[in-house]
């Protein structure tokens, strides 16, 4: 086995032991709180804009115009209004066609494109529009390309730091093909703010959710970045309402607190045309609060956790 991966599991065993003391209320909280209807959203589960919408109208109109593409836009989502009017934008790269199809992403697939060296510069040319104070920067899976593409996000943390030093840079990114060596060599000395990457589920849910992925993988990511830029800031994400067990989710929460990750957001994919696997049951925002909780008892330092939180929501 290999050291790095027997050493993970070593660390995810010794928090076996909050399963004793937190799975059974939140079991219950499963059922208490719980809305079967799948062919109606509750209420905590309809988005609602704000009425202030200029900010959000501004930005709407010159994503929409600019050769830079929006993943806010192409991914249709619930919390563009609220990033928009904060001044914060998600963009992607490498292109809108990925070599994998993780069931429930709604990112329109096309042909696999060349690199384009100029990616980071239309990002630039929006932020000369619009003044942006966080930029999200995220791809498809490129397993294709030798190192996954992480030339690219380099590039393009380097230029928009070049022109804006103070802009705050995001990088979500894919698993770069389980490359580890790659990424941390890249990434020394040219780091964004926060490299995100989303773990999305449990583990056993990976072959239905995530194909062509393996968990500890990603954690090993995590584990990973972090081990070998120990004062970076690293985040991930889960989307609750696949059919996960309340102790396979917060199992998964104490991994990622040995990964050593700075930011987590829990939140719940809602019911639509182009989601599949489309979720199980809304889930109650108790749960999220109680999910929540917990992540911060653990010592999760920064938790985001509602129905509508998305991965590339800023968090402070």
């Amino acid at each position: 086995m290999n050291a790095d991966v027997k050493s993970f599991y070593c660390k995810a065993s010794s928090v076996g032991h909050i399963r004793s003391f937190v799975v059974k209320p939140i079991q219950e909280l499963h059922m208490m709180h719980t809305y079967n209807n799948l062919n109606r959203k509750p209420c905590w589960a309809r988005l609602r804009l704000g009425t202030s919408r200029k900010h959000y109208n501004e930005t709407k109109v010159i994503l929409g115009t600019s050769k830079a593409r929006s993943i806010c836009q192409d991914a249709c989502c619930p919390n563009m209004y609220l990033c928009f009017k904060s001044k914060s934008a998600a963009f992607i790269v490498m292109g809108a066609s990925c070599t994998r199809s993780c069931t429930f992403c709604s990112v329109l697939k096309e042909r696999l494109l060349f690199l384009n060296p100029l990616e980071p510069f239309y990002i630039i040319r929006v932020l000369r529009s619009i003044h942006l104070n966080h930029v999200v920067m995220t791809s498809v899976n490129r397993d294709d390309l030798s190192d996954g593409g992480v030339e690219q996000f380099i590039r393009s943390v380097v230029e928009l730091k070049r022109n804006y030093p103070k802009l705050s840079t995001e990088l979500l990114v894919p698993d770069f093909k389980s490359n580890l060596k790659s990424v941390c060599n890249g990434f020394k000395g040219k780091l964004p703010n926060i490299l995100n990457h989303n773990i999305e589920t449990v583990p056993r849910l990976y072959a239905n959710v995530k194909l062509g992925t393996e968990y500890l993988n990603s954690a090993l990511l995590l584990g990973q970045f972090k081990r070998f830029n120990q004062h970076s800031n690293s985040k991930t994400g889960i989307i609750l309402g696949f059919g996960e067990a309340a102790g396979e989710a917060l199992i998964t929460v104490c991994d990622l607190r040995n990964c050593g990750i700075t930011y987590l957001t829990l939140g719940q994919l809602l019911k639509s045309s182009h989601h599949k696997p489309t979720p199980n049951k809304h889930l109650h925002p108790n749960l999220f609060k109680i999910y929540k909780k917990i992540a911060l008892q653990i010592g999760i330092p920064v938790v985001a956790s509602e129905v509508m939180v998305r991965s590339s929501l800023k968090l402070s």
